[in-house]
């Protein structure tokens, strides 16, 4: 079940507020780097981890005693907390095998973000927050709840957003009877059971344009990088590091749009249950033929969407088995095709059965779902 969902609000900083972001997203991004230099100098002397209360104790005793790091007593304590604990929590991760080892962020490839106290969160009015640091309310054209939890604040190359999870609101409706299953692909990006079908939004010529407008500005960054032997400082080198990335995020943002009406229009439909398979995205990834395709297309986003957008309704969502032949099996006889490979995009049973791959998978899925 969803107990919480997270949202990105807009903020509208004045230009003193705005420079306060900056500088407290510095300064937690400095905390981290600070705190992985205190652990590898700390293991490197004793073959041990340093817990992360004496990381933030020698932090404290370099603001309060070393006068080069007295700017620190000017930024909210809790920023520095929560990058110390960024690094530990990635440390540990990487102790449990889930993620590779955690190295310092650099200031050019690192979204600057910084956290926000919960118990300093205060909504004054519909159009104004309470930032904790910042002396003036900032304005938000947003009707944000009153209680949030694990609050951010990034900027995303244009705008500064405030990130925060709720508990949503269980809205229940009239479902049908009926019981639908998605297939997920590349050449369509989902097919559904019932005969619906969404391409593939990175083949429309809108996307096509964006990429080729985001190769171009590349190519000019390259070009102003060679011209100016290797000097990121220079006003022209920083313009066009910012043309960059907001031409990735139009693109980004067009993706996520599209996936949310992919999944909004699903879930409209209101099924009893919907039934999705449970993809192992990170092993697709392995497919360095297809890598690229899989991550634009946003097949765990989708599903994602699609799982907590049935849940607020009350549709049951069922994972088939990873393991699941959906695509090999024949719906109407339940034959398996072993020898099915991923240039075949019609099923053809020796039963005489006919039909698009993708739109066999799907019914397989629904009948996965019916006879549970």
């Amino acid at each position: 079940m969803i107990d919480y969902l997270r949202q990105n609000v807009r903020l509208y900083p004045d230009e003193a507020q705005n420079q306060s972001f900056f500088r407290y997203a510095g300064a937690m991004r400095w905390a981290y780097n600070e705190a992985k230099a205190i652990s590898d100098r700390y293991y490197k002397k004793t073959k041990k981890t340093i817990p992360e209360k004496y990381i933030r104790y020698l932090i404290r005793q370099e603001r309060d005693h070393i006068e080069s790091y007295a700017w620190l007593k000017e930024i909210p304590y809790h920023i520095i907390k929560k990058g110390v604990a960024n690094y530990c929590r990635a440390r540990s991760e990487f102790f449990k095998g889930k993620k590779n080892f955690p190295v310092f962020k650099s200031k050019d490839k690192t979204r600057p973000s910084f956290y926000q106290r919960t118990d300093n969160y205060r909504r004054i009015d519909r159009g104004h927050i309470k930032i904790s640091g910042i002396k003036t309310p900032v304005k938000v054209k947003f009707n944000m709840p009153d209680k949030v939890y694990d609050p951010y604040i990034f900027f995303d190359g244009k705008y500064w957003y405030l990130s925060y999870a709720f508990k949503p609101e269980r809205t229940e409706v009239e479902l049908t009877d009926e019981v639908i299953g998605i297939d997920v692909g590349l050449k369509t990006l989902a097919t559904v059971s019932d005969g619906r079908t969404y391409e593939n939004i990175n083949r429309q010529k809108r996307i096509l344009k964006q990429q080729k407008r985001i190769k171009h500005e590349q190519r000019k960054l390259s070009r102003i990088y060679r011209q100016n032997g290797g000097d990121k400082t220079t006003s022209g080198y920083r313009k066009q590091k910012s043309k960059v990335k907001k031409a990735n995020r139009r693109l980004g943002n067009m993706r996520g749009t599209y996936n949310h009406e992919v999944s909004k229009d699903i879930v409209s439909s209101r099924p009893k249950t919907i039934v999705v398979e449970d993809l192992a995205v990170r092993n697709l990834m392995k497919n360095r033929h297809l890598s690229k395709a899989i991550q634009n297309c946003g097949l765990y986003d989708l599903l994602s969407k699609i799982t907590y957008k049935a849940e607020l309704q009350g549709t049951q969502v069922v994972k088939a088995s990873r393991f699941y032949p959906s695509s090999k099996r024949c719906h109407n006889c339940g034959r398996l095709k072993k020898d099915l490979t991923l240039k075949d995009r019609t099923y053809i049973c020796d039963c005489g059965e006919v039909v698009d791959r993708d739109l066999n998978a799907a019914l397989n899925l629904r009948d996965y779902g019916l006879n549970r």
